[in-house]
């Protein structure tokens, strides 16, 4: 895995290094089809936070880090890396490169050519003509597009963004051929319309990618980067035509192959979904995060025991990171198994705390009516993770059922309604998001707000286990029983777990009917 380089001087900015680390993981991942290589995508190295040797192996499950520095001295531009065990943080090889400071070029291919030397990685033609292949041959085009890069590793800062922008600008001024500077400024204007909610930044970014592909439709960056933006703003179809072109082009790009995967599955296309993720088991086998993928679908469809089933292998393959054995114990959770999904969810909590695992305790505590105890877990969670609307509506759950708590659920669901409000801007599309929105506004006995939202959610999946669970949740609030109960046998019949069902505290009061005793046998 590709830490990002620090800088040791002034005068080399960190954004130049963060873009020569994204070169170089982008320049490295096409080799990962040799199972002795595997690596994370530099987009889940960010996601995730990881700076250190540490961070890569318990959140990543990296056994082998490569850490470089950048310094410029007088006219000379200098990088030295050294790759290490990421377990005992020894040295295992290292090496340093010197150009002329107006040679970024230089640079990134002679830093890219001796860690592929370091690897000692058997090419084949086409891989080491890959490697010789140059996005730009003028140098100040690829040291803005280097920063620039560097400037859009750290979105969430808006003068970041903005600054990113005006590089790339910058880039395709010098290089007006330069089809991975368009791609970047079509993710920057993305970026600025997350910020803004402005349709204009949309319809700038999906020119901007659209550009990127008519100068070299044989790149992967134009057409991920239209996968993105189609994706975001909900067009799935056009987004999996994108994400599908890009792996012809890079057909070990995890991130395409998931993201695909996740595009045929909101267009209702469950087969397809399962085979693009088993494809890319089938292609990596030794790599945890395909695993983890495919876990998380067959999670999704209710599919427990098989989800558990890809979890535990993720463990297996990744022993030290953290959220393995939080999804492990979500999918426990599911199957009632909650003596089981504690300990996992302690052990993740002793690797890295995070807001997925204290939610998933809490969702324990509260599936054992421990509701003081969830509300504990889940407060962890939102400070960890404090813009998940899950997160806080789970909170306000806890809160409702937790002996004198309930006046404290009503600043929980608001919380988590204003955000989620801010997610649908995104993606209307999100029918488990508007379902939730539903129930939040039900638990509150908002019921025009929670039934207006309800059918929105229905209207899109009309089949989904857990948009037809949460009708039934929100018609029980109203005490409806009939409908209540009509909800729920449609929410099994979809494949929504009867051991959730069974022990849900909301539906107490409908052990009285024989049709909800029933309907707890059958399944």
């Amino acid at each position: 895995m590709v830490l990002p380089f620090q800088t040791a001087t002034d005068n080399v900015d960190k954004q130049f290094a963060a873009g020569l680390t994204d070169a170089i993981t982008t320049a490295l991942m096409p080799l990962t089809v040799d199972p002795s290589l595997q690596m994370s995508p530099a987009s889940e190295v960010a996601d995730r936070a990881v700076t250190t040797a540490e961070d890569a192996r318990q959140v990543l499950a990296a056994n082998l880090v490569l850490t470089g520095r950048v310094e410029r001295d007088g006219d000379l531009l200098r990088v030295s890396w050294s790759m290490e065990d990421a377990s005992t943080r020894r040295s295992l090889r290292s090496r340093t490169i010197s150009v002329k400071a107006t040679e970024p070029l230089e640079l990134e291919s002679k830093t890219i050519d001796t860690v592929v030397e370091a690897l000692d990685l058997d090419l084949n033609p086409a891989q080491r003509e890959a490697l010789l292949a140059r996005d730009t041959r003028i140098p100040a085009a690829k040291e803005a597009y280097l920063r620039g890069r560097g400037f859009l590793k750290e979105y969430d800062k808006q003068e970041n963004v903005a600054r990113a922008i005006t590089l790339f600008e910058e880039a395709k001024t010098f290089d007006a051929n330069y089809a991975k500077a368009f791609a970047g400024l079509g993710e920057a204007y993305w970026r600025q319309y997350e910020r803004t909610r402005q349709n204009e930044w949309i319809d700038r970014a999906r020119e901007s990618c659209q550009t990127a592909i008519r100068i070299n439709d044989k790149a992967a960056a134009g057409h991920g980067c239209l996968g993105t933006v189609y994706w975001a703003i909900g067009s799935y179809e056009d987004a999996l035509k994108e994400y599908q072109r890009a792996l012809e082009m890079e057909p070990t790009n995890d991130d395409f192959r998931r993201q695909a995967a996740r595009a045929e599955e909101r267009l209702g296309r469950l087969t397809d979904a399962e085979n693009t993720l088993k494809a890319a088991i089938r292609l990596r086998p030794q790599y945890w995060a395909n695993y983890n993928g495919l876990g998380s679908f067959y999670f999704y469809q209710n599919r427990y025991a098989d989800a558990a089933e890809m979890f535990a292998r993720v463990i297996e393959l990744a022993p030290d990171t953290a959220f393995g054995y939080a999804n492990l114990a979500g999918a426990y959770i599911k199957l009632g198994r909650y003596d089981d999904a504690i300990p996992m969810l302690e052990r993740s909590a002793s690797i890295r705390p995070t807001g997925t695992s204290y939610s998933n305790l809490g969702t324990t505590y509260f599936q054992r009516r421990r509701f003081l105890e969830a509300a504990t877990a889940f407060e962890k969670a939102a400070k960890v993770d404090e813009k998940n609307y899950a997160v806080w509506g789970n909170l306000g759950d806890a809160y409702y059922w937790a002996e004198g708590k309930r006046e404290q659920s009503i600043a929980a669901y608001r919380v988590a309604i204003a955000l989620g409000a801010e997610a649908l801007k995104v993606n209307p599309r999100d029918a488990t998001l508007i379902s939730r929105i539903a129930q939040y506004h039900a638990m509150m006995d908002e019921r025009s707000e929670a039934l207006s939202y309800l059918k929105r959610a229905l209207d899109i999946a009309p089949k989904d286990a857990e948009v037809l669970f949460k009708a039934a949740l929100i018609h029980n609030q109203f005490k409806e029983v009939d409908t209540t109960l009509e909800w729920l046998e449609k929410a099994a019949q979809a494949g929504y777990s009867i051991t959730l069902i069974r022990d849900a505290r909301n539906f107490d009061h409908l052990w009285a009917f024989p049709r909800f005793q029933d309907l707890i046998r059958k399944y």
